[in-house]
């Protein structure tokens, strides 16, 4: 339910923005982000909680015609916001996969990409401005073949580079300094004074413990 009122909600901004795109990088398409984020935490609590169809979806075949679908749907130009629930199946198709898709994306290199894809994302286009910039001023559009491929292995470097220091002294202090302040208001609850076991009991109840009146 909460996954198609995101999917609603998504095309109803599509519809309103009237760009034809879900892009997120101009006007109020940042607007897209917030049903896209909760769209995000639903496959998670899917992932942590599957149905049924589970070992189906997370099936080597599973995963193979979620891909397949994918990739046809970008081949034959369909309008992204039917594209989002096929990317949607092939994220939590991998994640639930316990085979072959699995065994290479476990892959060392691989899988130390996925531990940086969130620092990747946040660096990337900060590197990649100057270089648009470089290569247009400097350059006039004019690479070879050889060069560009030089360019982009470069790129992919620096670019990889820069997140792992971000991830080690931005995004990992980040999330633990959020993690402190989310359980800051379960530690406070914790340490609440007692008031003995009827006026708990009362507190529990929202009622209000009879007391003994002062002498």
């Amino acid at each position: 339910m909460i996954a198609a009122l995101c999917w609603g909600a998504l095309l109803a901004l599509k519809l309103t923005l009237g760009h034809g795109t879900l892009g997120v990088s101009f006007d109020w398409g940042v607007l897209l982000c917030i049903p896209s984020f909760t769209l995000g935490m639903v496959l998670a609590r899917w992932y942590r909680a599957p149905g049924r169809y589970a070992r189906i979806v997370g099936s080597d075949c599973g995963t193979a015609t979620a891909l397949a679908l994918t990739f046809a749907a970008i081949q034959f130009r369909l309008p992204d916001i039917l594209v989002l629930p096929l990317f949607c199946l092939v994220i939590l198709s991998a994640a639930l996969n316990d085979g072959w898709v699995q065994r290479v994306l476990t892959i060392r290199p691989l899988y130390r990409l996925g531990i940086l894809s969130y620092s990747i994302y946040l660096v990337h286009t900060l590197l990649l401005r100057p270089w648009q910039l470089f290569y247009q001023k400097i350059l006039h559009a004019q690479l070879s073949t050889g060069g560009a491929a030089v360019a982009v292995l470069l790129l992919l470097s620096i670019v990889i580079a820069c997140s792992e220091v971000t991830y080690r002294w931005v995004e990992t202090p980040g999330r633990e300094a959020f993690g402190r302040l989310a359980r800051r208001p379960r530690q406070v609850l914790s340490r609440r004074p007692s008031f003995g076991g009827e006026a708990e009991q009362a507190l529990a109840a929202g009622g209000v413990a009879s007391a003994e009146p002062f002498a």
